[in-house]
């Protein structure tokens, strides 16, 4: 089997692009792994080798979109001045849900149908990004740029 290049994403990226666009669309309870398989033009046999539920294929989804803000929002606060820190998020969002509008369909789609879930996977995801929001609020109150009463 030929590994997959650039140009050609692995049959599991492919499954995960469309189970993405399937979740986005139907949900959870609406999506199937065969109408994933179809879309990707495999067997649902071969959607099992990679996800051996919906389920699982729906924690990667999610873990998939997740994994990009755990690195990406924390180098970008890092390492940004303090005023290019928002504009640097910003444009970051831009480009990750305008890269694929499922993306925040699939977001709006789990807050409506599934919100204790979706509570449960971003609060271990978004710990490390408030951590670091906290501290630059500390930093500016430290330095009379943010309310003292604002609770960081």
């Amino acid at each position: 089997m030929a590994s997959a290049t650039a140009e050609t994403p692995s049959i599991r990226e492919q499954v995960l692009a469309a189970a993405t666009q399937s979740f986005a669309s139907r949900g959870f309870d609406g999506t199937t792994l065969q109408a994933v398989a179809d879309a990707v033009g495999v067997t649902k046999q071969a959607v099992l080798h990679h996800f051996p539920s919906k389920v699982e294929l729906h924690r990667a989804v999610l873990d998939g979109m997740l994994a990009h803000w755990r690195d990406a929002l924390p180098r970008l606060l890092k390492s940004a001045t303090s005023e290019d820190r928002l504009r640097g998020v910003i444009e970051e969002l831009d480009r990750f849900f305008v890269g694929d509008p499922s993306r925040a369909r699939l977001l709006v789609r789990e807050m409506l149908d599934r919100p204790a879930e979706l509570r449960d996977v971003m609060r271990d995801a978004v710990r490390p990004w408030v951590e670091l929001i906290a501290g630059y609020i500390r930093t500016g109150q430290e330095h009379g740029l943010h309310f003292a009463e604002l609770d960081p």
